[in-house]
């Protein structure tokens, strides 16, 4: 009760939980759709490496073979479905299942990127996992589309039967327009990513491998790469035989080092990331140095592993068994 001795409405107590979880799966899925590298089946950090890295770790990695082979279709599900959940849980339009997609999502991530983080409630997956499904007990409450449809006055249809189909009609149009209206903010989104990525000028492309980032070596048995593709900052990339990410990169003494591409808090594929010249985890910010594999960022706390080298010939192999 409240202070004039009426009640509370109990369906504002839900808006701030509908408006976190909405804003940030829409936020996540614009996120994905505006990195190129995300949907790109070669891409450090990209859907089919994740896919490739947790198949071996999650428990249900019999169904990340399939995603891995479909990684496009796959990945564009997973960015659609966040923004389907996060819209309709923001608006409050069919709040119930919108709410019961993120359950299924929040659980799929858990199983797999958060599968391996200890303590458990280091990862939030599990977590949104709860949230979604208060929320679909819960219901949309009034401030809501859903709510605000059904309140609305039919003045040409009468009986529950028929109401009941002017307001399925009301809700596919509701969805229709949001839809249309989200669908052409992803294609700028995607836009605005594509052309961010094409608009940068490099006035040397051919010594860019050489002088930042990373390059991509095809696998090879017993993981052998010409010293002359090791950049001198960064590290170069190149596939196990397992799919394993495994980094290159020059250390300060004029040596070599080869590390573990498997970050070490959750068992996400780590990337380069060119502008700093340290290995970066997509899924939860940690990142290393190439150089030793040491902890620059966590939440991870332990290094990269290292494995041995030799060189000969100019060829530097990776003994990785």
């Amino acid at each position: 009760m409240s202070a004039t001795g009426r009640s509370l409405d109990h369906a504002v107590h839900l808006l701030p939980l509908r408006g976190f979880l909405g804003v940030t799966y829409v936020y996540a899925a614009f996120q994905k759709l505006h990195d190129p590298a995300f949907l790109d089946p070669t891409g450090p950090g990209s859907f089919a490496a994740q896919a490739a890295a947790f198949k071996h770790t999650s428990p249900i990695g019999f169904a990340l073979g399939p995603a891995h082979d479909h990684a496009l279709l796959f990945g564009l599900l997973i960015a659609f479905g966040e923004l389907a959940v996060g819209l309709g849980t923001l608006l409050g339009l069919w709040t119930r299942l919108a709410a019961a997609g993120g359950v299924l999502l929040a659980l799929t991530f858990f199983l797999t990127v958060s599968w391996n983080t200890d303590p458990y409630y280091y990862g939030s997956d599990l977590g949104f996992a709860v949230a979604f499904l208060t929320l679909a007990l819960a219901g949309p409450g009034r401030w809501s589309l859903d709510a605000w449809l059904a309140s609305a006055p039919s003045t040409m249809w009468v009986g529950r039967e028929l109401d009941s189909r002017r307001l399925l009609l009301k809700r596919i149009a509701a969805t229709g327009i949001t839809g249309g209206v989200a669908l052409i903010g992803a294609a700028g989104v995607g836009k605005l990513g594509r052309s961010g990525r094409s608009g940068r000028v490099n006035p040397e492309p051919q010594a860019q491998p050489r002088s930042a980032g990373s390059t991509t070596a095809p696998a090879a048995p017993g993981l052998e790469i010409p010293l002359t593709s090791i950049p001198a900052t960064g590290a170069a990339r190149l596939t196990a035989p397992n799919g394993d990410p495994v980094f290159v990169a020059r250390t300060a003494d004029g040596g070599y080092r080869a590390c573990s591409g498997i970050c070490t808090h959750a068992g996400c594929p780590v990337g380069v990331d060119p502008a700093k010249s340290v290995l970066l985890c997509p899924c939860h910010g940690s990142s290393f140095d190439p150089k030793s594999g040491a902890v620059i960022t966590g939440p991870a706390t332990d290094p990269l592993p290292s494995f041995p080298v030799a060189v000969a010939d100019g060829i530097l192999r990776v003994q990785k068994t």
